[in-house]
């Protein structure tokens, strides 16, 4: 496997703990990470990668990583920084659905982060990025249309990893509480049959990259799979 080009590099060898931690808990699952981060740690050395600091800090390591936080390293110092919620979900067991990712001050605001997961993360092929981009296209122009929540509406856009889409909304709300608004948007976007909103050169960076046929099919499946028949177990993360 390759870790990258400048392994020797404190980058490239921190890529390389990075990667070898996520093949050594697929191999002992996220109910043991101790032994996942040992074994990281004593593959790492063995291949020279941040042995120094390892030999020095093996315990801190294993410290750090146990409880949640990561390592990140600029040029000779080393940084501790906490996992973003996101992060900590097992994707292992996330299934499709609707989540609350987190909710977030600003003043005396709440807003509340939604993780509309549309394919079951590892186990179902990614969505591609023509139906991504056609869902946010058609999911942004109706949400900034409904009636009711389109001044409440701050931001819908995709997942990096194309499983899902995050959308914000000013208030403070449970799952539950946008099954219907989720139920009527997906609707739209699975009838939806004309131009899409906003696919020309002089609206959009990357317009001939849509595929609003693989929307419409994507959207009933995420409709008739998870909306229509919702229940706990797709509202609240798995533990």
């Amino acid at each position: 496997m390759i870790y990258g080009e400048n392994k020797n590099g404190i980058i490239g060898q921190y890529t390389a703990f990075t990667k070898i931690y996520d093949e050594q808990i697929k191999k002992y699952g996220p109910e043991h990470v101790r032994e996942a981060v040992i074994e990281t740690i004593q593959i790492c050395k063995d291949k020279n990668f941040l042995k120094e600091y390892l030999e020095k800090r093996e315990q801190e390591v294993v410290d750090i990583s146990k409880s949640k936080k990561i390592l990140l390293y600029k040029t000779e110092r080393n940084i501790i920084m906490e996992k973003i919620a996101s992060f900590t979900i097992d994707h292992l067991k996330l299934q499709p659905g609707i989540y609350v990712s987190r909710k977030d001050k600003v003043g005396d605001h709440t807003i509340t982060t939604f993780d509309l997961r549309m394919t079951s993360p590892n186990e179902e092929p990614v969505m591609n990025t023509a139906e991504v981009h056609t869902i946010e296209h058609l999911a942004a122009t109706y949400l900034r249309n409904d009636a009711e929540y389109k001044d409440r509406t701050i931001y819908f856009g995709p997942m990096g990893c194309r499983t899902g889409f995050y959308l914000l909304l000013a208030g403070d709300y449970e799952s539950r509480d946008i099954v219907p608004l989720m139920i009527r948007m997906y609707e739209f976007i699975r009838d939806y049959h004309d131009a899409v909103p906003g696919a020309s050169p002089k609206d959009c960076g990357n317009y001939l990259d849509m595929n609003l046929g693989m929307a419409n099919y994507l959207a009933k499946k995420y409709l008739d799979e998870v909306l229509y028949h919702i229940d706990e177990s797709r509202l609240i993360y798995p533990q």
